[in-house]
C-alpha cells in the first residue's frame, strides 16, 4: 500500500467526551480489552513490498523503536503474516501492536522484562476495521502476542454501560493494567473508547471558583510520563537527549492532554524530562 493509504490510529476518547454521550454503544455488541501500557505502532507492506514499521505521527518509526521491534523477535512473522494476507488472501492490511519496552512503562503502571508487542487492532484498506474474533485467529495462526479480551456485553442504558466501565476498571486495577479499551464493531466501521484508572472522573473532581476561574487537578504524574514517552517515541533518542528540541514538544504535549483531560499542567515539567532521561541511562 501507498503510504498515504496509512492511517494513524484513531485518538481514544473517554464516553464523556462523544458527542452523544456513549448512546452509540447502546444495544451494539461491545469488546472489552485491556488497556496495555506501551507504544502505539503500526505495522504494514508499503508498495514496494518492504516490510515498515510507523509510530502513531512518523514513518518509519524512530530508530530506537525500531531496535525494541527487532528485539521482540517478532518482525520476520509479521513480515510473512502480512505477505500472506495480501498475497493469497488479498487482504492489504496495517497491524497495530503495543510496543512493550523492556524495562518501566510510560505511565509507570507496568514493568517489561522484556521488549514484546501485544496486537490491538487490524485494518484493512479495502474492508475495513477487523472485529476483535478475527483478531485473535489471525494472531493464534501467527503466534503473535494479542491484548485480552476481558468481557463481551450489550446494554440497554447508559447507566448499565457505566457500571460495566466500572468493573473493567476494577479487574484493571487487579492486574496491573492502565485501563480498559471498549469496542463496537460494524461492517467494517468501529467505536472505540477507554477509560483509565488514573483520570479523575467528572464526579470525582473539586472545582473552587477564584474570579470566576476554575481549579483543576493537576495531570496525574503517570500521564505526564505517557506524554513525554510519546515525544521519545516521535523524535527519537538523539534528539530528545536535547532540552531544546524536547522540552517545547514536552510542553506542548502535556498541555493537550491536561486541556483534553479538565486537568492544569503540572509545575516543574524539566523535573520530569531529567527523570525521563535518568530512566532511559542519559541523566
Amino acid at each position: 500500500m501507498k503510504i498515504e493509504e496509512v492511517i494513524k490510529y484513531p485518538k481514544l476518547g473517554y464516553l464523556k467526551e462523544s458527542p452523544y454521550g456513549g448512546r452509540e454503544l447502546l444495544g451494539k455488541l461491545i469488546f472489552f480489552e485491556e488497556k496495555r501500557d506501551g507504544s502505539n505502532i503500526r505495522c504494514f507492506i508499503d508498495e514496494n513490498d518492504n516490510l515498515q514499521f510507523g509510530s502513531r505521527n512518523k514513518i518509519p518509526a524512530s530508530d530506537d523503536l525500531l531496535k525494541s521491534i527487532k528485539n521482540t523477535g517478532y518482525d520476520a512473522i509479521l513480515r510473512t503474516a502480512l505477505y500472506t494476507e495480501k498475497y493469497q488472501w488479498n487482504h492489504d492490511i496495517i497491524v497495530f501492536f503495543e510496543l512493550l519496552q523492556k524495562g518501566n512503562s510510560p505511565s509507570r503502571i507496568e514493568y517489561h522484562e522484556k521488549d514484546d508487542i501485544a496486537v490491538f487492532d487490524i485494518y484493512d484498506i479495502n474492508e475495513g476495521w477487523w472485529n476483535y474474533t478475527r483478531i485473535y485467529q489471525f494472531c493464534y495462526q501467527w503466534k503473535l502476542p494479542v491484548v485480552k479480551l476481558w468481557a463481551v456485553s450489550s446494554h440497554s442504558t447508559i447507566e448499565k454501560l457505566e457500571k460495566q466501565i466500572e468493573k473493567m476498571l476494577d479487574r484493571a486495577k487487579k492486574e496491573n493494567r492502565e485501563g480498559v479499551v471498549f469496542k463496537s464493531y460494524e461492517s467494517g466501521k468501529a467505536y472505540f473508547f477507554k477509560d483509565r484508572l488514573d483520570i479523575p472522573h467528572e464526579k470525582d473532581i473539586e472545582i473552587n471558583i477564584d474570579k470566576n476561574t476554575p481549579k483543576y487537578p493537576e495531570l496525574p504524574e503517570a500521564e505526564v510520563m505517557n506524554e513525554i514517552q510519546k515525544v521519545l517515541d516521535e523524535i527519537g533518542l538523539e534528539q530528545f537527549r536535547d532540552k531544546k528540541i524536547a522540552m517545547p514538544l514536552i510542553a506542548q504535549y502535556v498541555a493537550a492532554e491536561a486541556k483534553a483531560r479538565m486537568c492544569s499542567v503540572p509545575k516543574g515539567l524539566y523535573s520530569y524530562y531529567l527523570e525521563k532521561l535518568k530512566e532511559i541511562g542519559y541523566a
